[in-house]
């Protein structure tokens, strides 16, 4: 019987490497990315929930507002004029306190209808798949929306849903600029004309 001998030519030196990310930097990167998609979208949905709030309490305002001056009214349809000048005085001090009130209310309500508050609202209504938004900014009339994406194709697609949104369907398309990076994902730039 003969012994097989095995000979192998090539040096363990030349061999290619497989080059790993660590497994903790994967880990943390995809954290991070959680955490990020996480608090961007509980910031929008605490804004949505509290303008939800407040233009509910304005509603309750009003109501009240109303059934004060209901109250008022019944009072000056009365008999009793003594009590009618000391309650009338009361009635006009709560509605005009009333006033400011629904006054503030409304104010806070036309700052949730700003452009950058309904630009969070609309990013946060289209689905990122390979795609995450690292910065919005607004400027002289533009709104510039940088953020990176895992492939070359991912942002023009992420584009094209992003301005199917009612919000962005109103803003005038500028265009895109797209950039590769050393580790071989993509940076890009939209803007929208105000």
């Amino acid at each position: 019987m003969q012994k097989k001998l095995k000979l192998n030519l090539i040096r363990a030196d030349l061999l290619p490497r497989k080059e790993k990310l660590p497994f903790m930097m994967v880990i943390s990167l995809w954290l991070f990315s959680l955490l990020i998609i996480t608090a961007l979208n509980s910031s929008v949905n605490v804004e949505f929930i509290s303008t939800m709030d407040k233009k509910m309490s304005l509603e309750y305002e009003e109501l009240h507002l109303a059934k004060v001056l209901e109250e008022f009214n019944l009072l000056r349809k009365s008999n009793s004029f003594s009590s009618l000048t000391l309650e009338s005085t009361s009635l006009d001090e709560k509605i005009t306190n009333e006033k400011i009130r629904v006054g503030q209310i409304k104010s806070i309500l036309v700052k949730a209808n700003d452009p950058e508050f309904r630009v969070l609202e609309a990013l946060s209504n289209v689905p990122s798949r390979d795609t995450w938004v690292t910065q919005i900014a607004k400027n002289k009339g533009f709104i510039t929306i940088n953020g990176k994406a895992m492939s070359s194709t991912a942002a023009p697609i992420w584009l094209e849903e992003l301005k199917a949104d009612p919000f962005f369907k109103k803003l005038k398309y500028k265009g895109i600029s797209i950039s590769s990076n050393i580790d071989l994902t993509f940076n890009f730039v939209i803007r929208f004309q105000i």
